[in-house]
């Protein structure tokens, strides 16, 4: 159903105005008109009251601290530019690590080497590096958006997105909240023994595919459509 669309004793009446667009096309020509004006949280940002010179710093610090939980293969050469919508002039903030090493640099234009840009707002970017769980609002996805310049480069944006977020490490939030972390070693149960036996499938020479994480594998963006149906149960259309 698109907007305007009514049901009427069960009986569909479409839009005409919506429906005739996707009519003998596929529906991602609307999506492509609609989401800029329509969906987007972006298209009208609020300019935000954040000091701009804040932010390149408390970036840097994070992104260091959090990098001593990625191995250097993961982040030596990495670059990404991030746009904050609410700032004024120079809003791209431009990322490079050399090692371990982040560097921050504020342009009024993305890195030409950044294959990954970040579309997102300060409020969001710096609730998101100074609380437990504000990263949610760019991991789910509501609070950014990711452009990825090269298909190889899918894995590691995922990797970006990341470093900008201050999930609690397993163990320190295990020693602070106890009870917490028992229920939910309970709870989760059924899917470490999913776990297990997708590691025995492996050793067996089961389907590969199927045994990757959907939120963590880059196979969803850049994998073979016929071998993810197949592997997954879906149909063809």
């Amino acid at each position: 159903m698109y907007p305007g669309d009514r049901l009427v004793d069960k009986r569909l009446h479409a839009s005409p105005e919506h429906h005739a667009k996707v009519k003998g096309d596929t529906r991602d020509v609307l999506v492509r008109a609609q989401y800029p004006t329509g969906i987007s949280a972006f298209t009208h940002a609020p300019k935000s009251d954040l000091p701009s010179d804040r932010i390149a710093p408390v970036l840097r610090d994070h992104l260091e601290s959090e990098a001593r939980f990625y191995g250097s293969d993961a982040l030596d050469g990495l670059r990404f530019a991030i746009l904050l919508r609410d700032l004024g002039n120079e809003r791209w903030f431009n990322v490079a690590f050399d090692g371990q090493t982040a560097r921050v640099t504020r342009s009024a234009m993305p890195d030409g080497l950044a294959t990954v840009r970040i579309d997102t707002m300060g409020s969001v970017i710096l609730n998101s590096m100074t609380s437990d769980w504000g990263g949610d609002a760019l991991i789910i996805g509501y609070g950014c958006e990711v452009d990825i310049l090269a298909a190889d480069q899918a894995r590691r944006a995922r990797t970006c997105v990341e470093l900008l977020t201050r999930y609690p490490r397993p163990r320190t939030y295990a020693r602070r909240h106890p009870w917490r972390a028992l229920r939910y070693a309970l709870q989760s149960l059924p899917a470490v023994s999913r776990r297990v036996a997708i590691r025995l499938r492996r050793l067996i020479g089961g389907e590969p595919v199927a045994s990757k994480s959907a939120t963590r594998a880059h196979f969803w963006l850049t994998g073979d459509l016929d071998m993810i149906r197949r592997a997954n149960g879906l149909p063809e259309t």
